[in-house]
């Protein structure tokens, strides 16, 4: 993580049994040097584990917003931090497609007063799933993930469910797939140049 600038990560520990009761985001940020972070707690499994997002930044991090996603089952949100201008949406969708679209339309509600922005994270979809590039669309973003993106499982990755999406005010690079194996999902990359 430390080749990066702006990290975002879906179910990091942030203290419970699983994890030694150490935050898993405390020691990300320690190890990769990071001076800013904001994370947002989702899920609560009695002590086993407290999970949720969280984004790791070496820029300030002027102010952030943790909103938690409609779903019959609680345990979804989106964090959105503002990092030099920029709306970065740090999100982890449900597994089924009729809550994922809601999902994905409660996140474009809250794009709406940001110009420069960027969404990533566990989408739990394909590239080319309609209501993925339905909000692609109507929230004015580029689908920078590729159906050949394949991310999850991680020991032998069969689907692409983990996408980046930006605004076009960035020059960007293709997104990278890289093999790193720490976690079920392999990370996927973008570089974005300022205007």
């Amino acid at each position: 993580m430390s080749d990066f600038d702006i990290v975002c990560l879906q179910e990091v520990d942030l203290g419970g049994r699983r994890s030694g009761y150490i935050s898993q985001l405390d020691a990300l940020q320690t190890r990769g040097g990071f001076d800013h972070a904001v994370s947002q707690i989702n899920r609560t499994v009695g002590k086993t584990s407290i999970h949720g997002n969280a984004i790791l930044s070496r820029f300030p991090i002027e102010g952030f917003e943790d909103h938690k996603l409609p779903s019959r089952i609680p345990g979804r949100g989106k964090l959105i931090a503002q990092i030099e201008g920029l709306a970065v949406v740090n999100t982890h969708l449900s597994l089924d497609a009729k809550t994922q679209n809601l999902q994905l339309e409660s996140v474009a509600a809250r794009l709406k007063p940001h110009q420069k922005r960027v969404v990533m994270g566990d989408l739990n979809c394909l590239a080319s799933a309609p209501h993925l590039l339905d909000f692609a669309q109507k929230a004015d973003l580029h689908l920078l993930t590729h159906v050949g993106d394949k991310t999850y499982p991680s020991w032998r990755p069969r689907q692409g469910l983990d996408h980046i999406l930006v605004s076009d005010h960035f020059q960007t690079a293709e997104s990278t797939v890289h093999d790193f194996r720490l976690s079920d999902h392999l990370p996927v990359s973008i570089e974005i140049k300022k205007p």
